[in-house]
């Protein structure tokens, strides 16, 4: 996101686990007052939509329907849109982005904000989780059925079935900075980014062409892999580099195979995927990473995808853009 700073507003704060940062370009009509009233909405939005969609807060709406499993519960609408965002995706990836798997991930010690995991799980032999104890979820046990979770959007109500837990996940983070960016467009503004952890949405351009942004190297955070000039776009990145904690039975990450019900073994680490929405993104690039170098890259080329980038584990990177794509490599 690379502009002279005194024409770029940018803001940073800690949100969903990870960095948000909020850059925009004024447009010469708007006053200071009005630039830093949409920078506010843009944060409150932020906050208050993941006070509703996250696992970690105890009075979330999804903390509720998981207490609640087996009964139909009220909820906001915002929540109801992002649980049917959930259930479509599940379609599109043929189940293996699944939402119903946090008590899966609980067990395996995710249960808490990875910000908020013990570091004596990093550096103990005893770790946290109860790895021995996770069982799988088969994928073929719903597509073809009945699904575990139940929504009737014009009363805003959402059943879990007993046994499960409800993780929105990334899909929700995607989601809630789509609607951060849209408290800017609905202001005026024409050139945003709204970043979350990597996962971004860009509107319009900076200042003399379109926005930059970076691929991360997976084993060097300071590093960028390829930088691509694009707008109009989003970027997600789904990786199984980062959130990694010690259990009783090894190293465990955040990513579960549905299949298996365990951490994925995929020889991809990590997978960024471009596309019309961030939530599309999301969805594409956590299948891809799921299914496989070979069979993850023969997927994406029949999804929606504006471009994406394969890293595997032996380092080998494996990339395809738009014809209009501009990406320069280190």
């Amino acid at each position: 996101m690379d502009a002279p700073i005194e024409v770029i507003k940018r803001v940073k704060f800690r949100a969903m686990g990870t960095q948000v940062e909020l850059a925009a370009i004024p447009e010469s009509h708007q006053s200071s007052l009005e630039v830093e009233q949409a920078f506010d909405a843009a944060k409150r939005r932020i906050t208050y939509l993941e006070q509703r969609l996250s696992r970690f807060d105890q009075k979330s709406d999804v903390s509720y329907i998981n207490s609640q499993a087996g009964r139909f519960v009220r909820v906001s609408m915002e929540t109801v849109t992002v649980v049917e965002l959930a259930l479509e995706a599940y379609q599109v990836s043929q189940g293996l982005f699944c939402p119903w798997m946090g008590e899966v991930i609980e067990q395996l010690g995710y249960n808490v904000s990875f910000e908020q995991i013990d570091e004596s799980a990093f550096g103990g032999p005893g770790g946290v989780g109860r790895f021995g104890r996770v069982s799988a979820v088969p994928v073929r046990d719903f597509t073809a059925g009945s699904l575990p979770v139940h929504v009737e959007p014009e009363e805003n109500l959402v059943r879990i079935d007993a046994g499960y837990h409800l993780d929105l996940g990334g899909l929700a983070k995607g989601w809630i900075v789509e609607q951060a960016v849209n408290e800017f467009t609905n202001r005026g503004f024409q050139n945003i980014v709204v970043s979350a952890g990597g996962d971004l949405v860009c509107r319009g351009q900076q200042l003399g062409g379109p926005w930059t942004v970076g691929i991360a190297n997976p084993w060097d955070d300071s590093d960028s892999l390829f930088r691509l000039d694009i707008e109009n776009l989003a970027l997600a990145t789904s990786g199984t580099y980062r959130r990694r904690w010690q259990t009783n039975h090894g190293e465990v990450h955040h990513l579960l195979d549905p299949r298996t019900g365990r951490p994925s073994d995929s020889d991809v680490v990590s997978c960024s995927v471009l596309a019309n929405r961030l939530t599309g993104a999301e969805v594409l690039a956590k299948t891809a990473l799921l299914l496989g170098r070979e069979q993850g890259m023969r997927w994406l080329q029949k999804q929606p995808q504006r471009g994406y980038v394969i890293i595997t584990r032996e380092k080998e990177v494996f990339h395809a853009w738009n014809s209009s794509m501009n990406a320069k490599s280190r």
